[in-house]
């Protein structure tokens, strides 16, 4: 189910807490954030562990993002006059 524009809540909060920069962030996320949740709350089964599904997370949608991210911000600034940045 789509949340704030993102494939799910899951997702969302990853973009939304981490703000991931680079295709290099994710993937450090992807392969730590679990186990590191997990240390973090204590285990494996509690209520925090009932709050979030990692299996929901789409990592490739967050990877798309960024990649659409840093090639709007890769736009080239005219060589003569204009302010740059993106098209009106």
């Amino acid at each position: 189910m789509a949340y704030n524009g993102w494939a799910n809540r899951e997702t969302w909060l990853v973009g939304l807490w981490y703000n991931p920069e680079t295709i290099e962030d994710v993937e450090y996320l992807e392969q730590t954030l679990e186990s590191d949740f997990y240390e973090m709350v204590g285990g494996e089964s509690n209520i925090y562990t009932d709050m979030i599904n990692f299996n929901l997370i789409d990592w490739h949608e967050i990877k798309e993002w960024i990649k659409k991210e840093l090639e709007y911000n890769e736009e080239p600034t005219p060589a003569h006059g204009g302010t740059g940045g993106a098209p009106d």
